[in-house]
């Protein structure tokens, strides 16, 4: 068995010194039910259809960069044609292959934190590529996905208060209709890319794992993550106890309870992160080690206590 670093020794005589249980507090599942309610009730539709190419007489053209759509907080369809050739491309462009042709922008607000999630509907004849944006078209990008099919998906964790740019982009020599269903709320499962590797509970148990993270979009987002790949890991958890996890490498950990990042109980930002929590109630969870590094490679290794 693979015997604990020097530095994680200390760090977990730190937490048992400590007494710490928990990170972060749980978020209150009435308040989340309540709020769930108010959203998953309401359904509307956007129309779109973007068929011209270039900027119109009266201004930038209606679903651009300078002039998005304005999407309300609500579960949602937006629809529209994308045919000419696109303004805006991205890191997973691929020499714009990907993203060449015209593209759509809706900026959305985040009322509370909460995931929202993008789901290409069957009815839509484009495998389309997706970016997001913090701000604008020139603000962070947390997305780049593309060849996003019709009955596929991406999901990304969104901040209270913060705006975001939501870009559906076409293929070059497109002409095409999307559908996509934009709703808040908890991803399925089959939106994360869950570790084949899991992590048993077991008195004094300890867990190890080095890997290596390649360069590209990733799967899972959330209040420590990023847009790069991650591991998922689940927690096969099976009596109250406290757990302490470290990260040697530039990555962030995140215990929580579910896909999405609303579902976060902990995290620890890049660089050396370390967590701990106290779990109450037996169940699964999971644990992500996440990066932002999309460009290249990431190496880390990681270390699990239970106490």
């Amino acid at each position: 068995m693979k015997q604990r670093t020097p530095l994680f020794g200390a760090l977990l005589a730190m937490a048992l010194g400590c007494g710490a249980r928990t990170g972060q507090s749980p978020p209150d599942e009435s308040t989340e039910s309540d709020t769930d309610a108010t959203t998953t009730d309401t359904d509307s539709t956007t129309d779109t259809d973007t068929e011209s190419e270039s900027d119109t007489d009266d201004g930038p053209r209606l679903g651009s960069c300078d002039n998005p759509f304005i999407l309300p907080f609500t579960n949602q369809t937006v629809r529209g044609r994308l045919l000419g050739t696109g303004e805006q491309t991205g890191w997973c462009s691929g020499d714009r292959k990907n993203d060449g042709g015209l593209e759509d922008v809706y900026l959305v607000t985040a009322n509370y934190d909460v995931d929202i999630v993008l789901e290409n509907r069957p009815e839509s004849e484009l495998n389309a590529t997706i970016r997001v944006h913090e701000g604008d078209c020139d603000g962070d990008t947390i997305v780049c996905a593309t060849g996003i099919e019709a009955g596929d998906g991406h999901y990304f964790y969104a901040k209270a208060g913060q705006t975001y740019a939501i870009v559906i982009d076409s293929p070059q020599r497109t002409n095409s209709r999307y559908a996509f269903d934009v709703w808040f709320g908890d991803p399925d499962i089959e939106h994360c890319n869950i570790h084949e590797t899991s992590i048993t509970q077991s008195p004094g148990g300890y867990f190890y794992w080095e890997n290596t993270l390649p360069r590209g979009q990733g799967h899972v987002d959330g209040p420590c993550g990023g847009p790069g790949t991650e591991n998922m890991f689940a927690l096969n958890i099976e009596y109250p106890g406290l757990m302490v996890a470290y990260a040697d490498g530039p990555v962030s950990l995140d215990v929580r309870k579910a896909c999405g990042g609303a579902h976060s109980l902990t995290c620890g930002p890049e660089g050396g992160a370390v967590v701990e929590h106290y779990f109450e109630t037996p169940g699964t969870y999971y644990l992500v080690v996440d990066h932002n590094d999309y460009e290249q490679n990431v190496d880390y290794a990681l270390e699990v206590a239970f106490l």
